[in-house]
Order: C-alpha cells, then sequence, then structure tokens
C-alpha cells in the first residue's frame, strides 16, 4: 500500500483558503484518515491527480461528503 493524492469525482468541496475548507477536510479526514481506501478511479485531472470515487470504512466518501454538506 502506499499514499496517493486522489481528488474526489463528481463534487466540488472548499479548497483550504475558502470558507468551510478545513471544516470539509477534517470531514474527509475523520472517515478516512488511518483507514483503507477503496478507490474507483474515473479519470486524471490536468495537474496529474487521479480522479475517483472512494470508499472508506464501507462508506462512500464523496456521497458522505455531499450529505454533511461539506461538498
Amino acid at each position: 500500500y502506499q499514499p496517493v493524492k486522489v481528488r474526489l469525482a463528481e463534487i466540488d468541496a472548499p479548497e483550504k483558503a475558502q470558507p468551510f475548507g478545513n471544516r470539509s477536510r477534517q470531514h474527509l479526514a475523520a472517515l478516512c484518515f488511518q483507514h483503507r481506501a477503496t478507490i474507483r478511479p474515473t479519470t486524471t485531472d490536468r495537474y496529474g491527480r487521479t480522479v475517483a470515487r472512494g470508499e472508506c470504512q464501507g462508506r462512500d466518501a464523496n456521497l458522505e461528503q455531499v450529505r454533511a454538506g461539506m461538498a
């Protein structure tokens, strides 16, 4: 296993410097940090990051960000 930079597909979350950016990041970290994640790549963005749907602890990370109002 190795760390991979991934952009969550199909959602728009605030950047770190934008309002609620840190809260959005903390919410995702609470779901996924130190847990095994399954990613389903859909494409690669112009910065070379993998764009994917993610699952952590058996939950769809993309959907959970939206449900919580973080994306």
